[in-house]
């Protein structure tokens, strides 16, 4: 069997025998359990950008179906999942890789992303250079696994270029979070971070681009995070079992879309993945009945969670397309 469809079962299998069976519990918790984090790494999915040669549309189709599964066993797994993935990405193809790479294959380190700093106002991540390094100064919004990381990628404004790098999670005087009370997903520890005067050794450095071609990257947003509405989706459709209608073939063209999606296309494959969790977690409610009102039912949770990833990563075209979807 393909490497590729090896890890694919893995996924599914983590999922269906621990993520989902302790989903509910991990809802009510204020951490992922160290447990979520060894069988990532146990079942080898931390490894999937550790060859950043491979970055073509069958390894796109294997993140996403990866994180699928992951996020419809547990939403907070997925979701920090696939920011320690784009951490070690970055890693894999910087001059860090050898220092950082194994740890982040291993899981002996564990990252996340900060990169939603980037946006002009007076709170705007910016950095500055200094002799041995650089300086940050700013906050980000929606800063995932505090508490739980040891490294995060951060992207920071300096002039008309945006620097990354690779910072100590550690919470210190330069370095404070401030945790925030989410709908769904409060597992992954999700804070604003705040930078104060925080000193970064110089051979932290990850890469440079320039911050005209960053804000054009933004524009049209991720298609990889319209996975996680449909793994939400998907086990909407395998709770509903016989009564899911039309889900599963609806899931199948939403997952086409998502693979075929050029950057224009993006939008529309976004909404039409989170308008449809949105939807599947709706009439899991009201197969359910009176259940799905009550906290800690998976009907509830689901509800909660289509409602974040609706929101969740947008975009003003993406947005607007979710809007048009719902009427």
């Amino acid at each position: 069997m393909a490497i590729r469809e090896v890890l694919r079962e893995r996924a599914h299998a983590l999922a269906h025998d621990l993520l989902f069976p302790s989903a509910a519990a991990v809802d009510a918790a204020d951490r992922l359990p160290d447990e979520h984090w060894s069988a990532l790494a146990g079942a080898g999915l931390l490894a999937l950008a550790a060859d950043s040669d491979d970055l073509g549309p069958e390894s796109f189709a294997l993140a996403g179906d990866v994180l699928a599964s992951l996020a419809g066993g547990c939403l907070s797994t997925g979701f920090l999942w696939i920011q320690h993935e784009g951490t070690a990405m970055a890693v894999a193809r910087s001059s860090l890789r050898d220092r950082y790479l194994p740890g982040l294959v291993d899981g002996s380190v564990r990252s996340g992303i900060a990169l939603g700093g980037l946006r002009p106002g007076p709170d705007q991540l910016r950095v500055r250079a200094v002799d041995g390094g650089f300086v940050l100064d700013g906050s980000v919004p929606w800063v995932s696994g505090w508490g739980m990381l040891d490294v995060l990628q951060v992207a920071a404004v300096c002039g008309d270029e945006v620097v990354f790098l690779l910072i100590d999670a550690v919470p210190s005087d330069g370095l404070t979070g401030t945790l925030l009370s989410l709908v769904a997903a409060q597992a992954s520890r999700t804070v604003t971070l705040h930078c104060a005067g925080l000193f970064v050794p110089g051979d932290r450095e990850l890469a440079r681009m320039p911050l005209d071609d960053w804000n054009e990257m933004q524009r049209w947003g991720s298609p990889l995070n319209g996975f996680l509405a449909l793994g939400v989706a998907g086990r909407c459709a395998l709770l509903l079992g016989d009564e899911a209608g039309d889900l599963p073939d609806a899931i199948v063209r939403t997952r086409a879309d998502l693979l075929a999606a050029d950057p224009p296309a993006v939008p529309a494959a976004r909404a039409a993945a989170s308008v449809l969790a949105d939807r599947a977690a709706a009439r899991l409610a009201v197969r359910t009945g009176a259940a799905s009102v009550l906290r800690g039912s998976d009907a509830e949770r689901l509800r909660r969670e289509a409602g974040f990833l609706l929101v969740f990563a947008s975009r003003p075209l993406i947005r607007a397309e979710t809007m048009d979807r719902l009427g």
